[in-house]
C-alpha cells in the first residue's frame, strides 16, 4: 500500500469506488514475493440503504368472517444497494504494472423495489 485509497463521495462512481493508485506490487526477494503492508480493513464497501414497508386492512363479515388485506413493500424507495466490491488487485510478475481491470468496481446489486398482494379470509 503506497497511499490512502480512500475517494471523497463526490469522486466516487460504480467503476471507480476506491484509490486503486494506491495500491502498488509488493517487492521481490529472491525469486518469491514479499508480503505487503496493507491492513485488513483499509477498504470500505458502500453502505446499504433499504426501507420495507406494509399496509393491511381488516373487515369483518357477520358475526364469522373476518379477511385481512396486505401489500407489502420491500425496498419501497428502489434506492440501488450495491455490494462485491472488487478488491482483487492482480500485478504483472514483469512489469509490475496492475492488470485486474475490474479493480475497484462494484459488480452487483441486491434487489430492486418488490411488492406483495395478500388477501386472507377466515370463517
Amino acid at each position: 500500500m503506497v497511499g490512502s485509497p480512500n475517494l471523497s463521495y463526490g469522486d466516487r462512481s460504480n467503476t471507480h469506488f476506491f484509490n486503486t493508485s494506491a495500491f502498488a506490487m509488493a517487492p521481490q526477494i529472491v525469486g518469491s514475493i514479499a508480503p505487503g503492508n496493507a491492513p485488513m480493513d483499509n477498504i470500505h464497501g458502500p453502505g446499504r440503504n433499504n426501507t420495507d414497508m406494509t399496509f393491511s386492512k381488516n373487515f369483518r363479515f357477520a358475526e364469522r368472517g373476518n379477511a385481512q388485506f396486505r401489500w407489502e413493500l420491500y425496498n419501497i424507495f428502489n434506492h440501488p444497494s450495491f455490494y462485491q466490491l472488487n478488491t482483487t488487485a492482480q500485478f504483472n510478475a514483469a512489469t509490475g504494472v496492475q492488470s485486474n481491470g475490474a479493480f475497484g468496481q462494484l459488480t452487483n446489486t441486491l434487489t430492486p423495489r418488490v411488492m406483495q398482494l395478500a388477501l386472507r379470509l377466515t370463517f
